[in-house]
């Protein structure tokens, strides 16, 4: 319940309801889901695609490439 009240909150901040959905910034609906998606990381439901690792591909053998 805590998560549904913080995203009522920044709804109500980015002035964002059902009523304003189609007049809304693009600026606004922007950081509206980043806060959502932020939460639903922070709260394990969605993998952070942004986490560190290697993703290089394979440059073959020394000296073949």
């Amino acid at each position: 319940m805590e998560t549904l009240r913080y995203f009522a909150e920044q709804a109500k901040t980015l002035e964002l309801s059902p009523d304003t959905l189609d007049t809304a910034s693009e600026e606004a609906l922007r950081t509206f889901a980043s806060r959502v998606l932020q939460e639903l990381v922070a709260q394990g439901l969605l993998e952070d695609g942004s986490q560190v690792g290697c993703f290089t591909a394979y440059a073959g053998r020394s000296g073949d490439a």
